[in-house]
């Protein structure tokens, strides 16, 4: 197989400089979806079109604005477009500007060919954001991230958070990226401790999980033989993360309370000394924080950030999740996976109870079944069917009957997930033939006759599918330059004419 990204890549590097390719423009040529090549893309570390035509088309600008800095736009404009550059009027005009202000840094900018050679030429890019990692930073996830940003960045240690949500959903990755991120702040140095501390651990034993916790004196408790410290003073200066904190019980949310208040906190089984520890607290919970934890407690957390389940995350989103999930699996076991679309289109619209947690020990299921087939029959690559998929999940696809259109945008073709991404097969779907459909059908019932189907499932699943190829044929009608005897073939003459008829009054 060759791999989307070098496909990418030798397209990337044959573009004319002066006119490189968007993103769309590439998805176009290779029959992917944009946000494919933009994610090959950043994977690459290769920039956007605007900034691959940067550097050449400052140079020149200044070229023109050292002949004559008061040139009009629209000459401006058409001397860009001489020198091979394809711009409007607008796009040439912010170009001058940004020419204009850098001859303005650079001073007299009689020395064109040094300075736009040098490193200042171009603004650097923006440094890398952590939160760029997490799927639906900019969409379903983009209050949740700029409230975590906010909670990290509030001087001069941030503001403890609490995060809310059903199990799964994904609390414990926003809290990772969230340290990352904060190591790239002056609030906190890049070498800035993180622990975490699941209160679940030692929530049938109070005094150890308060001892784990803030530490204890020598003989603050039977077996307490030395003096420890607790997590709390180990994280000074970093990041202490409480998962399940509605299992701390009330004791210890008094004296977290004291720590949140105060900053500072005593030792199990210290009466007079106070110690301080200057840490940014997050704590998650799956629970109403108002009917597990104390009100004076609840108080002291300003930031609350409540994450969405999976179920309520659009399409794209999800999509973007289950080829995550896949290419990690491919890495995991050495082997490209192909994953059939109806595969896709499971994990895509079941109700997954357990979110983004459980999508992932499911996805995980199908591949450990698929690896083992590739194993057992020494095949060189993993290929995961629908039958292998959980029968739970199964019985939900065949008993549902949801059609969505923006739902066949992504589950309308098969992929195939290696260590280097994920790539879309899109099959060569010729609608004016005339038996397609019925081949189709065919061949989709000797494959699920091979796989073991029964006659039930088999009539659902092909049912089901025929419907979206249908809806792909007439997707293709109307996209396509279809003419009239190409139509009677396809829908009889009687049907065209009653059509043009409705048209017509219409």
């Amino acid at each position: 197989m060759i791999n989307m990204g070098f496909k990418i890549m030798e397209i990337i590097n044959s573009e004319d400089k002066k006119n490189p390719y968007t993103d769309e423009a590439i998805a176009k040529q290779l029959e992917i979806l944009r946000e494919s090549v933009t994610e090959y893309r950043k994977e690459m570390g290769v920039t956007d079109s605007r900034q691959r035509r940067k550097e050449f088309v400052i140079k020149d600008a200044m070229e023109i604005l050292k002949i004559d800095e008061k040139i009009s736009d629209r000459n401006f404009t058409k001397e860009l477009n001489v020198k091979g550059y394809k711009l409007a009027r607008y796009a040439a005009t912010n170009i001058r500007k940004e020419a204009i202000s850098f001859i303005d840094h650079k001073g007299d900018g009689k020395n064109f060919e040094n300075d736009i050679t040098s490193n200042e030429k171009i603004p650097k890019e923006k440094p890398f954001d952590p939160f760029e990692l997490l799927i639906g930073y900019e969409g379903s996830l983009s209050i949740q991230v700029n409230q975590a940003k906010a909670a990290i960045l509030y001087p001069p240690k941030g503001l403890h958070t609490m995060l809310l949500g059903p199990s799964g959903v994904g609390k414990s990755y926003m809290v990772d990226i969230m340290y990352n991120f904060a190591k790239t702040t002056k609030n906190f140095s890049a070498k800035a401790p993180f622990m975490i501390f699941n209160c679940a651990d030692y929530a049938d034993n109070p005094q150890l999980l308060l001892s784990q916790l803030f530490g204890h004196a020598k003989n603050a408790f039977t077996g307490a033989n030395d003096v420890k410290k607790g997590v709390v003073e180990l994280c000074q200066g970093g990041i202490l993360f409480l998962d399940e904190i509605h299992r701390l019980p009330k004791e210890g949310q008094e004296i977290l309370f004291y720590l949140l208040d105060k900053g500072k906190f005593r030792r199990l089984g210290e009466t007079e000394t106070t110690r301080e520890s200057k840490l940014m607290i997050i704590t998650a919970t799956t629970e109403n924080p108002e009917n597990s934890l104390l009100l004076t407690f609840r108080r002291r957390i300003p930031m609350i950030i409540e994450i969405p389940s999976i179920n309520s995350r659009p399409y794209g989103e999800r999509f973007q999740i289950i080829k995550s999930f896949f290419k990690n699996e491919s890495i995991r076991i050495g082997k490209d996976i192909f994953i059939g679309r109806d595969v896709i289109k499971s994990f895509m619209t079941y109700d997954c109870l357990g979110n983004i947690g459980q999508l992932k020990s499911d996805i995980q299921v199908c591949c450990a079944k698929g690896f083992l087939d590739s194993t057992l029959n020494n095949k060189e690559n993993v290929k995961v069917t629908f039958q292998q998929v959980p029968d739970y999940i199964k019985q939900q696809v065949m008993n549902s009957s949801l059609q969505d259109e923006n739902l066949e945008k992504y589950a309308s073709e098969d992929i195939i997930a290696s260590s280097m991404g994920v790539e879309i097969l899109y099959s060569k779907y010729n609608p004016k033939e005339k038996d397609n459909i019925y081949q189709f059908i065919e061949g989709r019932y000797k494959q699920l006759k091979t796989e073991g189907y029964s006659d039930v499932d088999m009539d659902k699943l092909i049912g089901q599918q025929v419907e979206g190829e249908l809806s792909r044929f007439a997707t293709f009608i109307n996209s396509s330059d279809t003419n009239a005897q190409e139509l009677v073939n396809i829908i009889g003459e009687d049907i065209l004419k009653i059509t043009e008829d409705i048209f017509t009054l219409a």
